[in-house]
């Protein structure tokens, strides 16, 4: 077995494979995240194991859904949490144990299978998400893009235009880039909020290991026009909680992770766009975070 550092929103995990895996072949979106070695103790510790049964007999299902890792089912027991992911067509099944401490994380994966490395990624992101809320952060469902050394965040519902904003956004100003178009980390450090580029980032490849100080979050809203509303204490917190990516079973960690989104609401400047796909929804966007900061 061969162990690995990542550094991941200026945190620390490893991973613990069998030797002869290329683990960068196996997980390239990970590989600028990849350190020689830990300069702090690593947030969680991810140790593949083999011909050992995971699955409690006395756990608890809790969740069963599909999204964009596949199969995903969610069970409990005293002591840990196992979430199964089977990528899509996919017979085979992969296991990861998540202790209630977020600290020790146990991988059962199926090597054979050509989607190994899918599945392998999308267990790394659900233990990192758990893990980070420890540490005053939060991952957030969402497109970030970077201006003048600051960044934006845009939230929303699937499918209602998160990308194509972040898109108009870097049509409209310059020198405007993607930091990450679906799972960027927000942690707050000494009353700073700041975003980071994570190795998850949905279907655009944007892998960037960089963070910058978050300048304002938008939830964005289909609409027949351009309209543009601050919100501020707990209608921002409501904008900002539905991006969370946390497990809303372990009470605990559910209510870490609130207070971490109050945080962020009351330090960066928080709004609401109903918005048409153009580009003078950006520019009203930005107008009116801008306007809102100088008020």
């Amino acid at each position: 077995m061969t162990t690995y550092t990542y550094n991941v929103a200026e945190l620390y995990f490893t991973l613990t494979i069998p030797s002869h895996l290329d683990v960068d072949a196996l997980l390239p979106s990970m590989k600028g995240f990849r350190v020689d070695r830990c300069d702090a103790e690593p947030m969680f510790q991810a140790q593949c194991v083999e011909s050992e049964t995971l699955v409690s007999s006395s756990s608890k299902p809790l969740e069963q859904t599909t999204n964009d890792m596949g199969r995903v089912s969610i069970e409990e027991n005293e002591n840990e949490y196992t979430i199964s992911v089977s990528y899509f067509n996919s017979t085979y099944v992969h296991y990861l144990i998540l202790a209630k401490d977020f600290r020790n994380v146990k991988l059962q994966m199926q090597w054979q299978d050509k989607a190994v490395g899918h599945s392998l990624n999308s267990l790394l992101r659900i233990a990192f998400a758990q893990a980070v809320i420890l540490q005053d952060g939060v991952s957030i469902h969402g497109s970030t893009v970077m201006l003048n050394g600051e960044a934006y965040l845009f939230l929303g519902a699937s499918g209602t235009g998160k990308s194509t904003h972040s898109s108009l956004w870097r049509e409209v100003f310059e020198g405007c880039e993607l930091l990450n178009d679906d799972n960027p980390a927000i942690r707050i450090v000494d009353d700073e909020v700041y975003i980071y580029g994570t190795p998850w980032s949905g279907k655009t490849p944007c892998y960037k290991k960089q963070k910058y100080r978050l300048q304002g979050v938008v939830r964005l809203q289909q609409a027949p026009e351009n309209a543009f509303q601050p919100l501020s204490g707990m209608d921002a917190f409501v904008a900002l909680l539905p991006g969370c990516v946390a497990l809303k079973y372990n009470q605990k960690l559910y209510d870490k992770a609130c207070d971490v989104l109050f945080k962020v609401a009351e330090l960066s400047q928080v709004g609401r766009l109903k918005c048409l796909p153009n580009q003078e929804a950006a520019r009203l966007c930005y107008e009116s975070l801008k306007n809102n900061i100088n008020n």
